[in-house]
């Protein structure tokens, strides 16, 4: 993840103030890329794949999504709207993650360790009240 941080950087950084300047949000998330505003966004498509063109990646057809005013777009699991709020599916994923950890009676692996706290992580930043009793889960058991 290091290395794809370091890549997009600087096109984050020409493309946050590109809607800034457009009056638009651009927020990024690995290599979830969210561009949202109250106007038809294709001009600014069109700049994330110029940007992203020049660094020989392009956007996947399957994980782009468009979504109109009445519609609430679903990012990562979480729903973004006037207050994000996670997805029971991604709740469902989350906990199984957690179960897994807390229920086995062997030392998880590291990797399941690390999905895991990246998972806690995410929901401490989405909904702390509820990332909050994850991470005490967490925290709990892996001491």
């Amino acid at each position: 993840m290091a290395i794809l941080n370091a890549v997009l950087a600087p096109i984050d950084s020409r493309l946050s103030d590109a809607a800034l300047t457009h009056g638009v949000s651009y927020t990024r998330y690995v290599d979830d890329i969210c561009v949202s505003g109250n106007r038809t966004l294709g001009f600014f498509e069109r700049a994330v794949r110029l940007e992203l063109a020049n660094v020989r990646l392009n956007l996947s057809p399957e994980k782009t999504r468009y979504w109109g005013p009445r519609l609430t777009p679903v990012v990562g699991g979480i729903a973004i709207g006037r207050r994000p709020r996670a997805q029971p599916t991604y709740l469902r994923k989350v906990r199984k993650l957690l179960d897994a950890v807390v229920q086995s009676g062997a030392l998880p692996t590291e990797a399941l360790m690390k999905t895991v706290r990246g998972h806690t992580a995410y929901m401490l930043a989405v909904d702390p009240r509820l990332g909050r009793r994850y991470q005490r889960r967490f925290d709990g058991c892996s001491g």
